[in-house]
């Protein structure tokens, strides 16, 4: 799922899309952390990530 969500916010060129995909990607990588599967430092550095991503969309604009 986390994956899956990643694929999509990068594949979207819209900024309100991606910020909206942005939002449920986060929480599934929070909870996915919380949970064990991934280490927070592997999370954090993936929601820097797509962060970094979808603001660099709203300056292309």
């Amino acid at each position: 799922k986390v994956k899956t969500l990643m694929k999509k916010v990068y594949d979207t060129e819209d900024k309100a899309a991606a910020e909206a995909i942005l939002k449920e990607a986060t929480k599934v990588i929070d909870k996915t952390a919380a949970k064990g599967k991934i280490h927070k430092n592997n999370a954090a550095r993936k929601k820097s990530a797509l962060t970094r991503h979808v603001n660099k969309l709203a300056k292309a604009e």
